[in-house]
């Protein structure tokens, strides 16, 4: 069943497209011209001898139904191809059966408190944080109503999206979903960074495992493109980056969170560019976590023995 986003409410709804072609009057017309074209097939066969082999070819026209997926190569614009390559490559975090009879809840995000609504099921089987939210005795989880003012607009689209096809754009009309810092509307680094950052933050408070990942690695993949921070919007964007993620996620005596541990890392593989921007020491300055500094003064020793995405997990 086709889900389509409504990027302006957040709301999600059946595609009016998917019963486009169920009138009878088409049909009536279409099979007007199926059986124009099986006669106008048809009739060199009857003129050949072999007409015991060519039979099967006849019941083989059926197979020139292929041509529909014609109809489903990239021609239509730029927008409405680009969300069924990305829901190609992830897979809807929650089955459909598992939600699609369920309530609808209401997401506020903002200062305006925008509201995104999305099935009441599909948010619980995210996490156990996140069911514990919608499923509860208070306000939110009796009207089915929750506020997140602290949550921006784009981040919750983009999180709604998430839910639905497993994935998510980079940006509002970001053309190419391989490399966004080849897209015109999409050549800043940091506004991209951030975009991901901000949904690993969000995925960090709600618990959500399977966003986590995908944003971080959606960061750690950036980071490549950048090479050895010879652009100083890269470099400075990478230092915002990790004030932002610093200040943010926060510190375990367990284990370190993975986005720390590559930040950490990707700054040891590159002090001798990172390190002459005086915001990076600022940013140094400003943390007092240990999580990051072990980490990343062992890799300032390692002296590029093997680079940061290495081994990461």
């Amino acid at each position: 069943m086709a889900m389509k986003k409504k990027r302006a409410g957040g709301s999600f709804r059946k595609s009016p497209s998917g019963t486009s072609g169920a009138s009878g009057t088409p049909q009536t017309s279409g099979t007007r011209q199926a059986t124009h074209t099986f006669q106008a097939t048809q009739t060199p066969q009857a003129t050949e001898t072999p007409q015991a082999t060519d039979a099967p070819q006849a019941t083989d026209t059926p197979q020139a139904t292929g041509t529909f997926k014609a109809r489903s190569t990239p021609t239509a614009p730029v927008t409405s191809r680009t969300i069924p390559e990305m829901a190609s490559k992830q897979s809807p975090p929650i089955p459909f059966d598992k939600f699609a009879s369920s309530e609808i809840f209401t997401i506020r995000a903002g200062s305006d408190l925008q509201a995104f609504h999305v099935h009441k099921d599909l948010l619980a089987g995210l996490s156990d944080e996140m069911r514990n939210h919608v499923y509860n005795d208070m306000r939110e989880g009796k009207v089915n109503v929750m506020d997140m003012g602290h949550v921006s607009p784009d981040t919750m689209q983009r999180f709604m999206e998430f839910c639905y096809s497993g994935d998510y754009l980079y940006a509002p009309g970001a053309e190419n979903n391989e490399d966004p810092l080849k897209d015109k509307e999409a050549t800043e680094a940091l506004p991209i960074l951030m975009a991901h950052a901000k949904l690993y933050v969000f995925a960090e408070m709600f618990n959500i495992a399977s966003l986590k990942k995908l944003s971080g690695d959606k960061i750690i993949t950036l980071t490549r493109l950048f090479g050895e921070l010879e652009e100083r919007a890269h470099g400075l964007a990478v230092v915002s980056l990790m004030e932002y993620v610093l200040d943010n996620i926060p510190a375990t005596t367990e284990s370190t969170d993975r986005l720390v541990k590559f930040l950490a890392r990707y700054s040891g593989y590159l002090i001798e560019k990172i390190g002459g921007y005086p915001e990076f020491h600022l940013a140094l300055a400003s943390s007092a976590r240990e999580d990051f500094f072990r980490v990343f003064c062992k890799w300032v020793k390692a002296e590029k023995e093997k680079e940061p995405w290495d081994d990461l997990g």
